[in-house]
């Protein structure tokens, strides 16, 4: 385990993010993969199908990525983790203040669903009320 003080191993080509929502896993991770020169796959965006569905070639993507030279990602999705892990050269781990990831959380929930975003394969944030409703 690497603290903030330690030197990272020389060759960093496959890393993973991890840390609770909202912490700032897809920014990081995106940064990180231009600074590697790896590709970013958002993970999120191969685990969810229309409708907010699990993909079913969710592992077969995950592994077909996790085989390339350099890449990036978030380190999430129970069923994943032990591929991701084993093939990580990096975890970092983003662990802030309750108060912010809280504030971002929101923020980006109320962006996403006032401007009808686009997230991954068409879905969009339901409805707020869904907040105190749906599990």
């Amino acid at each position: 385990m690497l603290c903030a003080q330690d030197s990272l191993p020389p060759r960093l080509r496959r890393v993973l993010v991890a840390g609770v929502s909202g912490v700032g896993k897809s920014t990081l991770a995106s940064r990180i993969a231009a600074i590697t020169g790896g590709q970013h796959t958002e993970i999120d965006s191969l685990y969810h199908g229309p409708g907010w569905a699990p993909r079913e070639n969710f592992l077969q993507d995950v592994n077909r990525f996790t085989s390339e030279d350099a890449w990036t990602t978030e380190w999430q999705y129970p069923s994943a983790r032990g591929l991701l892990a084993r093939r990580a050269d990096l975890l970092v781990w983003l662990d802030l203040p309750f108060p912010v990831t809280f504030a971002r959380v929101v923020r980006r929930t109320l962006r996403r669903r006032f401007l009808r975003e686009a997230l991954w394969n068409g879905n969009v944030e339901p409805p707020l009320r869904t907040v105190f409703t749906d599990r």
